[in-house]
């Protein structure tokens, strides 16, 4: 384990990752959620995540056709690979569309907010 994720590791701070909302093809394509939180564990050699977030909104069919020509579709949320995992899934409406599907950053600022003022109640009581 490298340094970072050693730092990582020992850190008190809730550690999650937002999980992406679409493939990126040619790098991610087919991967599911529990896919991604793996390849994270993988990479830096130990458990690093306390939760996955997901976006549980349905994406818009005219949106989802235009991602299919380019061969990208919406990451699947396998919930009981991510739990199997020993990671903690909160999910909601995270998904922001335009001409492109993207996070909505007030939704994902609010729960990485719930989550890092739950980090901080553990490290007071773990005192």
């Amino acid at each position: 384990m490298n340094g970072i994720a050693k730092a990582i590791q020992r850190s008190p701070a809730v550690k999650a990752y937002f999980v992406n909302l679409m493939w990126q093809p040619g790098e991610t394509t087919n991967f599911t959620a529990a896919d991604h939180i793996r390849a994270i564990h993988r990479h830096a050699g130990c458990k690093l995540l306390d939760y996955a977030v997901l976006n549980t909104r349905e994406i818009r069919a005219t949106l989802l056709r235009r991602y299919a020509r380019q061969e990208s579709a919406p990451v699947e949320n396998d919930f009981n690979e991510i739990n199997a995992l020993g990671v903690n899934v909160v999910c909601g409406d995270y998904v922001e569309e335009s001409a492109l599907v993207r996070h909505n950053s007030d939704a994902i600022a609010a729960i990485a907010i719930e989550l890092a003022m739950e980090g901080r109640k553990r490290r007071k009581t773990s005192r």
